[in-house]
């Protein structure tokens, strides 16, 4: 297998997470506090995503057009894409949240630094 030769990168912090959307459009989580979204073909962001304080290390999609982020700044924010903006800020770890999945009830789980598995709804 070999790779492919488009690469997209905003600055020199880590991604540490990434997610398609349903449009094909590419999300990236960056130790910069900030989430990018890319178009395949396109060098520069389509959109920035800023809410976060510290580095954002995992991206789950929700439904449509809407996905969740967490950060060392142990919060869960939920966004809809096309608005780049925050529609909710979920609070309750501690500590850093590492990854979040969605189950298949549609509920939210996340998990921390703090030693627990949170379940929202």
């Amino acid at each position: 297998m070999r790779t492919n030769e488009e690469t997209f990168c905003k600055n020199d912090e880590p991604i540490l997470s990434i997610a398609q959307l349903p449009d094909e459009t590419l999300l990236s989580a960056s130790a910069d506090s900030s989430i990018y979204r890319w178009q395949f073909g396109d060098t520069d962001p389509l959109q920035t995503y800023k809410g976060h304080s510290d580095a954002v290390y995992n991206i789950a999609l929700l439904i449509d057009d809407e996905f969740a982020s967490c950060s060392e700044d142990t919060f869960i924010l939920l966004w809809r894409a096309s608005m780049a903006r925050t529609i909710a800020k979920l609070t309750g770890h501690s500590s850093k949240v590492n990854k979040m999945i969605v189950l298949s009830t549609g509920e939210l789980a996340s998990c921390s630094n703090d030693c627990s598995i949170k379940l929202w709804d």
